[in-house]
């Protein structure tokens, strides 16, 4: 299977293997995702999305296959490299310091964010400025003001997610590749996170690994299925919703 190709693309893979032992966990898979899209990718336990997020940021290099991005080919370059090409990745446990505020969170986001590219030219002064003023936005929206005195360890486990989101933006990404964003929130966090992936896809691609298929339908422009390291079939959320094929391999029935 190959990827489409399109200017507006900036994630373009094709033919990504990866086995471990003699398993499989991705075989012969293939992704395309256009400029401001979110494109979520769902599937059980052990379909293989995962691995594929850890190819796509770099952290695992695939046996086969190519990986381009943001119209380069990374297929062997390292976490480091691909996050400094404009791909900010964010991991299913919330990275953030305990005891620190949220406030020194984003002072630190902001030095790492316009420094040293600033002082090598990699970035104008007026995109940092759009980048301040969204991060400002942002922090107003999910009420993180109110909280930016309060230490991370203080904060619920739905604002520390939003937190590392919003530091993410302070490297002005191209791509966002998150890894179950809404895992662990409740119910009200879940759709205030959904409406922030809705607000960034109007800026940037972003790319979700999911299982909670109730989450996915709060944001799911255009979803993937995914079992056993290949494609199951594609389509918006309600297309999946009624594939017999997406029921079976979920809930072992006819019914998703």
């Amino acid at each position: 299977m190959t990827a489409a190709t399109s200017p507006d693309l900036v994630v373009s893979a094709s033919g990504l293997t990866k086995h471990f032992g003699g398993v499989a966990a991705l075989d012969d898979f293939s992704l395309a995702v256009a400029d401001r899209e979110i494109r979520c990718i769902v599937g059980p336990n052990g379909a293989g999305k995962s691995t594929l997020f850890k190819v796509l940021a770099g952290l695992l290099r695939p046996d086969a296959g190519r990986i381009q991005l943001l119209g380069s080919d990374v297929s062997r370059l390292n976490a480091r490299q691909i996050a400094r090409m404009g791909v900010a990745t964010k991991l299913q446990i919330p990275r953030v310091f305990p005891s620190l505020t949220v406030r020194e969170h984003l002072e630190i986001a902001t030095r790492a964010g316009t420094g040293v590219p600033q002082l090598l030219g990699l970035r104008r002064r007026r995109e940092s400025q759009a980048s301040a003023a969204l991060i400002s936005e942002l922090m107003t929206d999910l009420d993180l003001v109110r909280t930016r005195d309060r230490q991370a360890q203080e904060l619920s486990h739905g604002q520390r997610q939003w937190l590392e989101i919003v530091m993410m933006l302070a490297t002005q990404p191209r791509i966002l590749l998150l890894d179950e964003p809404g895992a662990g929130m409740a119910g009200d966090e879940k759709g205030r996170t959904a409406d922030l992936l809705r607000e960034l896809a109007k800026r940037m691609a972003v790319v979700v690994i999911e299982h909670d298929l109730a989450f996915v339908q709060l944001i799911a422009d255009s979803v993937i299925v995914m079992h056993r390291g290949r494609l199951l079939t594609q389509g918006s959320f309600d297309e999946i919703s009624r594939d017999p094929q997406v029921g079976l391999v979920y809930l072992g029935s006819a019914t998703a």
